[in-house]
């Protein structure tokens, strides 16, 4: 297996009344009916993906609460700041808050620019939901950054390329390893590391982490690797209090 590409950003979450640090949820009343069609939910959670320059490398990242955007943490290692490119506003800069080296995960705190935020952006952060074996084959929709075609006149990137497949599998690497992944037929590329993973309903079920272009030798086509959300949620606590593990 290869990692796919480099950076993302940052990651918010509220306190709970128990102080605990939870991810937001949609509201009940909120959610969307799936209808089979990923176009309207593109159009409401594109403002919220983002690109992620981190040195010489780049990636994608979204924004979980304000001022807060998560990507993987092979994209931004070594880091301490990274520039986070929209689609046609000008880019801000993201301090690495927090990581953790062994679920790929990390948060980043944007610093400077946050004006320059699009509304729906700044309004909240994307809606996570729940997967299980019970939504293999159900359809998800991949956003990222690795089709980006320049830079616009006030440093814009365009709006993140979409991608459609089908949840092919949740594997379980072990607690010591990467934890529980959702494995994906939806291509995706370098550049779209750290890039969220949507169900019909437009909740957030993972993040790109890994493309398994081998297995014994031989060239493995269409097998790709998320984060799943539960891992997200589990090192959440400690990457909102800026810890960095190894």
């Amino acid at each position: 297996m290869r990692l796919v590409d480099e950076r993302i950003a940052t990651v918010l979450a509220a306190p709970t009344p128990a102080g605990r640090v939870s991810l937001p949820g949609r509201t009940i009343g909120q959610s969307r009916q799936p209808d089979g069609n990923f176009n309207s939910v593109y159009r409401e959670v594109w403002p919220s993906v983002f690109q992620i320059e981190a040195g010489s490398g780049k990636g994608t990242g979204w924004m979980i609460g304000p001022g807060l955007i998560l990507t993987v943490q092979h994209l931004v290692a070594g880091e301490t700041s990274v520039v986070v490119r929209q689609a046609n506003s000008p880019p801000m800069t993201a301090l690495v808050a927090g990581w953790d080296a062994a679920k790929d995960i990390a948060l980043l705190e944007i610093t400077a620019g946050q004006e320059n935020l699009h509304t729906a952006a700044q309004r909240r952060g994307l809606q996570t939901g729940s997967v299980s074996t019970g939504d293999i084959a159900s359809s998800v929709l991949v956003l990222g950054f690795s089709g980006s075609a320049g830079l616009t006149e006030f440093g814009g990137v365009g709006g993140a390329t979409a991608n459609v497949g089908v949840l092919s599998q949740i594997t379980n690497f072990g607690p010591q390893s990467f934890g529980v992944n959702l494995t994906i037929d939806a291509p995706v590329d370098p550049g779209d590391s750290g890039g969220p993973v949507f169900n019909l309903a437009g909740e957030v079920i993972g993040m790109i982490r890994l493309a398994r272009l081998s297995s014994g030798g031989k060239r493995v086509v269409g097998t790709f690797y998320g984060i799943h959300i539960n891992e997200i949620h589990k090192v959440m606590p400690s990457l909102k209090a800026g810890t960095f593990s190894n």
